[in-house]
């Protein structure tokens, strides 16, 4: 910090320094270097205010949050660290991890890597556990800071593997229900065939009937010597005329 503050001296700007982490406390903080000036005296440096924010109080828990419950996700801020990805907050499956935990560079499949590197947007990878992840990477506008929200990808996909189960499951009920469809239907056109055959052999059963009834009526007429075929008065027939005849 001595060193930070005898640069602002000398270049008498305002400068915020970055996450560190104290060398009394321990603790990790954010500062804000403001140099008081003599205009009087040719805008010398008489002293400097610093400002000294605690991220545990804000910063991190607001990072933490996440717009929906969920069991894997987190937001992650890193920076460059020579030829390593560092990570400036607490990690969810990490304990301790704040300014000490490194990536190597040559790591381009893990996310904090790849927004280091420059890359922007939806990538997919591996995190710091080595767990399968979709992540949003982007740099933060006028810092050396990357934002990192991941999440891992068997809690993504777990809904619609839900949903492909239960489309699975519907295909085959409706195949099921096809299947008993068609039965039902040649069934039905069995039943209806062999009730027309039957009706079709009453049908011709009785008009074997009827022919052997009218012949056998004629004969009896006849038999009698009646001259007149009571076919025409008793059973009309289309074509049946009533002959007179003569002894």
């Amino acid at each position: 910090m001595l060193q930070r503050i005898a640069k602002v001296v000398q270049s008498r700007r305002v400068t915020i320094v970055d996450l560190y982490r104290d060398d009394r406390d321990q603790r990790i903080y954010l500062s804000v270097l403001i140099p008081i000036l003599d205009k009087t005296a040719g805008n010398q440096t008489i002293g400097i205010v610093a400002l000294r924010l605690d991220p545990t109080k804000y910063l991190y828990p607001f990072i933490l949050r996440w717009p929906t419950p969920s069991q894997t996700a987190e937001t992650l801020i890193v920076r460059r660290d020579g030829n390593n990805a560092l990570f400036l907050n607490e990690l969810k499956f990490a304990d301790d991890s704040a300014l000490k935990l490194r990536i190597p560079l040559e790591k381009t499949n893990v996310p904090a890597v790849m927004a280091v590197l420059g890359r922007t947007g939806i990538v997919a990878g591996t995190d710091y556990r080595g767990a399968a992840v979709i992540a949003a990477v982007r740099a933060v506008p006028d810092s050396s800071w990357f934002l990192v929200a991941r999440i891992n990808t068997t809690e993504v996909y777990a809904p619609a593997r839900g949903q492909l189960w239960i489309l699975i499951g519907s295909q085959q009920h409706c195949s099921q229900l096809r299947a008993r469809a068609w039965l039902l239907f040649d069934a039905s056109r069995i039943s209806f065939f062999i009730g027309r055959g039957i009706s079709r052999q009453r049908h011709a059963e009785s008009e074997q009937s009827s022919g052997l009834y009218l012949k056998a009526h004629w004969t009896v007429s006849f038999a009698r010597q009646e001259w007149r075929p009571r076919c025409a008065e008793t059973h009309p027939l289309p074509g049946c005329m009533v002959m007179q005849l003569k002894k």
